[in-house]
């Protein structure tokens, strides 16, 4: 597995792809990405059209990013590639063990540590004794 930074310009959605990025989902993976840096490469196929991580782009064509890590499934049919896309996503569905999460949120409220947390929900963590300062 090699990867491979390619232009921005040169990705391409795939225009029936059946998972939804709403603009707060969008608005979230930016600031991730922000402050982590981009660590998961994109999938994409030979010509450049994404397979898995159209969030991830989209939220980079938001940050004004030129060009994304990828790396290249040429070795995919054209029906594994829409059996991945749809197992890629439907796989990342899960539940939270909400007390090993608040464990490790409540190790990160340490002095000196200034972490922004993209995707959580400031009620949720109140709820759960997170202070949200």
């Amino acid at each position: 597995m090699k990867i491979e930074n390619v232009k921005i310009e040169e990705l391409k959605a795939y225009e029936k792809n059946a998972k939804k990025h709403p603009e707060d989902q969008i608005t979230k993976i930016a600031a991730s990405i922000k402050e982590f840096g981009f660590n998961q490469p994109l999938v994409i196929d030979k010509d450049g059209e994404v397979i898995v991580g159209h969030g991830r782009l989209l939220a980079a064509k938001r940050l004004g990013l030129q060009e994304l890590p990828c790396i290249r499934a040429t070795e995919l049919t054209d029906p594994q590639i829409k059996a991945y896309r749809l197992a890629d996503n439907k796989l990342n569905e899960s539940g939270w063990d909400m007390r090993e999460a608040v464990d490790e949120l409540k190790e990160l409220q340490t002095p000196g540590v200034d972490i922004t947390l993209p995707g959580f929900d400031l009620i949720d963590l109140e709820r759960y004794g997170i202070d949200v300062i």
